[in-house]
């Protein structure tokens, strides 16, 4: 966000709010109908406790209802903290201490939909014992990595199977790294930070605008932190049930914060 120093000028910040306001108009719709259904459903006999569609382990209509009222306030958190996260600005940028393992685990439950993908978070390379480490991040600008990566991960890099989404969280002395690893089709040879992180810029045939990346950077930024794109083919083992399962990742976006900002 560029302020214009000519006199009785739009500035940049002007016109966000300005769309900020436009947008808070249009959820109003959705959101005041998202409140009102369950009762027209439960007249109508139709159980909250549904499954939405025919999959094993798909959302029921109640959780939908709750899932669309939670994107609609995740879309006005994005809107609020969208001019902290480009401006840098450190009046917008609240840190507070967060358990990393339930924080991240919490979010990416939200992000999956309809058992689209399976999620595993753990620390140290361990899936099935709780271990807590903790970081002051911003956790409104932290939510967007963590739903960018998820949902660009299903989008682009699914493959016929399931995808398995994988965080591992690594404790240092004063850093902590995330991993965020993935079993879907791996990024193109010649894919890189920097095409990761370049507002604009396309890759092959991707259809994105590059926005995505670019945003996750700023926020690392703002957070002290680092981001790299590391090469694919960590094989890392979850227990699952009464076995061990070895998943073959192919993609492992590291980003790096200090504990302490």
């Amino acid at each position: 966000i560029t302020l214009k120093d000519e006199q009785d000028a739009i500035t940049d910040e002007e016109i966000f709010g300005t769309i900020k306001h436009e947008i808070g108009n249009i959820l109003r719709g959705p959101d005041g109908f998202f409140d009102l259904l369950p009762d027209f459903l439960t007249e109508n006999q139709i159980s909250l406790t549904k499954p939405i569609v025919n999959i094993l382990g798909a959302e029921s209509v109640g959780e939908m209802i709750k899932l669309s009222q939670r994107n609609i306030n995740q879309v006005n958190a994005i809107l609020e903290n969208m001019k902290g996260i480009l401006s840098s600005d450190q009046k917008y940028f609240n840190p507070d201490r967060q358990e990393l393992r339930s924080y991240i685990k919490k979010r990416l439950n939200n992000e999956i939909k309809n058992g689209e993908a399976e999620c595993y978070v753990g620390v140290h390379g361990e899936f099935s014992k709780t271990k807590n480490i903790f970081a002051e991040i911003d956790t409104i600008q932290f939510e967007y990595i963590i739903r960018n990566i998820a949902t660009n991960a299903i989008r682009h890099g699914k493959n016929e199977d399931k995808l398995k989404l994988i965080v591992n969280i690594k404790s240092l002395e004063d850093l902590i790294e995330i991993h965020f690893l993935n079993d879907g089709l791996p990024f193109p040879a010649d894919f890189g930070k920097e095409e990761f992180i370049g507002f604009g810029k396309k890759h092959g045939g991707s259809k994105g605008s590059g926005l995505g990346g670019y945003l996750i950077s700023r926020i690392v930024n703002n957070h002290h932190g680092t981001l790299d794109i590391l090469p694919g083919g960590i094989s890392v083992k979850i227990p699952e049930a009464d076995k061990t399962i070895s998943v073959q990742t192919n993609v492992d976006i590291l980003i790096t914060i200090p504990k302490k900002q």
